[in-house]
């Protein structure tokens, strides 16, 4: 009997261990798949301001055909001629990644995205 307990208590915290593991992963693919595409919207806020003087909003990039990954949503976005910032959601984990761009940003590793779930 006692046996049995602890082996089924093992088999219990081997599974949580593994529930665990695939979660933190899946967040960390997230993160990753989000930080990329705010890699190129850094690179297309930098083309969009050589044309106009200013950066865009999301929905004026996405005229210009950038698109998102296919679990991926704008939360919010903004955009000034100096800045712009953009927050996108995974909705398949629900990981929310934010950018700033500035101005005299040379690329977009000067500022990293921050993430949270």
């Amino acid at each position: 009997m006692v046996t049995s307990l602890v082996i089924a208590f093992t088999f219990v915290l081997l599974g949580f261990g593994s529930l665990r593991f695939t979660t933190v992963r899946g967040v960390s693919q997230s993160e990753a798949a989000l930080g990329s595409t705010l890699k190129v919207v850094h690179t297309r806020q930098g083309e969009f301001r050589m044309i106009n003087q200013r950066f865009a909003t999301w929905r004026e990039l996405e005229a210009r055909g950038a698109k998102l990954g296919p679990e991926q949503r704008v939360v919010v976005s903004n955009a000034s001629p100096s800045h712009w910032f953009l927050s996108v959601r995974d909705t398949k984990t629900g990981v929310i990644c934010d950018q700033t761009g500035e101005l005299f940003d040379e690329s977009a590793e000067e500022r990293k995205p921050r993430c949270r779930e």
